[in-house]
This record gives structure tokens, C-alpha cells and sequence, in this order.
């Protein structure tokens, strides 16, 4: 398992076959290969691997985000509420 995959299941105290959700849209899966990805919202390297920065996304949402199409900045946002509780469903 990557560093950066374990840091956010640890966090969630999730295990890989455990049902997680996509910040973004709300719906659900495993990391397992069926279509879900966590995604570094500020780029990856030394220090990066932290919850701040990684957040769960359908593979669909996790593309956009890796070509630009969704701002960095809304994609902050959306995880912050997140790990504060407020699990709102941004993007469809």
C-alpha cells in the first residue's frame, strides 16, 4: 500500500476493503481498484503525505483535478469541510 493511502485510511482508522467515500460527490467504494482514488490536493513529495493534504476522490473527480479542471482551491475547501464533519456534496 502507498505511504500516502495508508496515512488517509489510518486517519479514518479505514482498512483497504473498508467502504469510503469520495469527498467531492458523496458516493461510495473501496480503494481497492473500483474507482477510487486519495488524491494529493497540493502536489506530492517530502511532507506532502499528510491528511491536510490527501483526500479521497472518484477516479472521474481525481482526473479533473489532475488536468486543472477543478481548482486546487475548491478542492481545499471541499476537503476541509470534510474533515471537519461537514460532508457537503460539491461537485456531481
Amino acid at each position: 500500500m502507498q505511504k500516502h493511502v495508508k496515512v488517509y485510511l489510518d486517519y479514518f482508522d479505514l482498512g483497504e476493503q473498508d467502504i469510503i467515500t469520495c469527498e467531492a460527490t458523496g458516493k461510495q467504494g473501496r480503494v481497492d481498484g473500483q474507482g477510487f482514488d486519495i488524491h494529493h490536493i497540493n502536489g506530492r513529495g517530502p511532507g506532502k503525505d499528510v491528511i491536510e493534504n490527501l483526500m479521497c476522490l472518484q477516479r472521474k473527480i481525481h482526473d479533473k483535478a489532475n488536468t486543472g479542471e477543478l481548482p486546487k482551491e475548491e478542492l481545499q475547501l471541499i476537503h476541509n469541510n470534510f474533515l471537519q464533519g461537514n460532508r457537503i456534496k460539491f461537485i456531481k
